[in-house]
């Protein structure tokens, strides 16, 4: 049998940031009189899911998460951080986690392995997708269109390569006739300079792993991903925080949707177009466009000003 530090070696795979890797409505706790309970988290410093600011103040999606849920749930934190390496300090904070040293860790995807070794939430509470990006100012087109054959050179980390984002990037791009050509660089910032220099067309990552000056292409293979605890131990706590995020979501819907866009959406405020989109535009001229009048808060004409209002539209912009 493989030994336990190999086992948890394995498992680092899983955790989102290394793949670059039922309830009804609740109160707070604190309205319902509970006993605050101090949770010891996992903190592995993660870019933008465990992380710091540039004050040293906690911050990052999961972080956020948590506080959302001490809301609900009344819980203090004992944030856990372990020394070393990325690896080392995964490595280590999940060994903690098995022996039930500390009680939650996040940002994990669910395997059979895992769920044998750990308890999962109910709940996910994300979704991570593995994508292709560019330069955000590269106008090279770059489009996957499922009834044309093509070839793509993808730049893809060489500790990666034959992992789960090249599997997932080769059943995509089998579903729409793509043939894909590997470009192997030892870092990320090099995968991106690949595509800056021409070498490839466009850099497999995944999309919690925040990449300054990158745009997203192409999205797929999204999977959830989940709290985990000690196997066996926790069961209230664990009740808690599956009603928790019960709760979040049917209260606040776009939560999620809102911190993946502060943690890990690039904004711009140009829009950048193609030679051939420019030059359809300049061609195009005046565009003649139906309109429903009668479809409110969609499309409706303005009884007022008699002119037509397209709500989802704007609220898009």
């Amino acid at each position: 049998m493989e030994s336990s530090d190999r086992m948890l070696k394995k498992w680092i795979g899983l955790l989102l940031a290394a793949a670059l890797l039922a309830g009804g409505w609740s109160l707070p706790a604190a309205a319902a009189g509970q006993e605050d309970r101090v949770v010891r988290v996992a903190y592995p410093v993660q870019a933008g899911l465990t992380d710091f600011d540039e004050f040293g103040n906690y911050s990052g999606y999961t972080y956020e998460y948590l506080e959302e849920i001490a809301q609900y749930t009344g819980w203090d934190y004992e944030f856990v951080q372990a020394p070393g390496s990325m690896d080392d300090s995964l490595t280590t904070l999940m060994g903690m986690l098995q022996e039930g040293e500390i009680d939650l860790m996040g940002a994990m995807l669910y395997t059979e392995q895992m769920g044998e070794t750990f308890d999962y939430a109910s709940h996910n509470y994300g979704v991570v997708e593995t994508v292709l990006q560019v330069p955000y100012d590269d106008v090279q087109e770059v489009v996957i269109n499922s009834q044309v054959q093509q070839t793509i050179r993808v730049a893809v980390a060489e500790a990666s390569k034959g992992g789960r984002m090249q599997r997932e990037l080769e059943d995509y791009c089998a579903m729409n006739l793509v043939t894909p050509v590997y470009v192997y660089r030892d870092t990320i910032e090099e995968q991106l300079e690949a595509v800056r220099e021409d070498s490839a067309d466009a850099l497999l990552n995944t999309s919690l792993n925040y990449l300054e000056g990158s745009r997203v292409v192409a999205r797929f293979a999204p999977k959830p991903f989940y709290f985990i605890t000690t196997k066996g131990k926790n069961a209230e706590m664990m009740e808690e925080l599956n009603s928790a995020i019960m709760s979040i979501e049917q209260t606040d819907p776009t939560f999620s949707n809102r911190l993946y866009e502060k943690y890990f959406t690039t904004t711009g405020a140009d829009l950048r177009l193609t030679d051939a989109e420019a030059a359809y535009i300049d061609g195009a001229g005046a565009l003649r466009v139906g309109v429903l009048t009668e479809q409110p808060p969609l499309q409706y004409l303005n009884e007022c000003s008699c002119t037509v209002r397209k709500q989802a539209t704007e609220n898009k912009r």
